[in-house]
């Protein structure tokens, strides 16, 4: 989550009693409730594909938790070089 957004997410629950929506990179949920929801491909003309599932999810009468604490995530330094092979770069197989 990001922690410019938990104002307007804390403010949505408390109006409406719970979270109806998810948002952000952390999501967690489990393939049963993907599946139900028709899954990553439902998702793929939504912009907001991350509010779209939790508002699925919550439709479907699953709760949907804010986290107390921040996820802190840590990525490994990276250059365009170490993500890609270059290894077959020009190949034409």
């Amino acid at each position: 989550m990001y922690l410019d957004s938990a104002p307007g997410a804390l403010v949505a629950r408390r109006l409406e009693g719970k979270m109806q929506f998810a948002f952000g990179w952390t999501m967690a949920t489990t393939k049963r409730h993907l599946s139900e929801i028709g899954g990553w491909e439902a998702m793929a003309n939504y912009h907001s594909d991350d509010f779209e599932l939790g508002k699925r999810i919550a439709r479907r009468s699953y709760r949907v938790e804010l986290m107390r604490k921040p996820v802190w995530m840590v990525f490994p330094q990276e250059t365009i070089g170490s993500i890609f092979d270059t290894s077959c770069a020009g190949r034409s197989d």
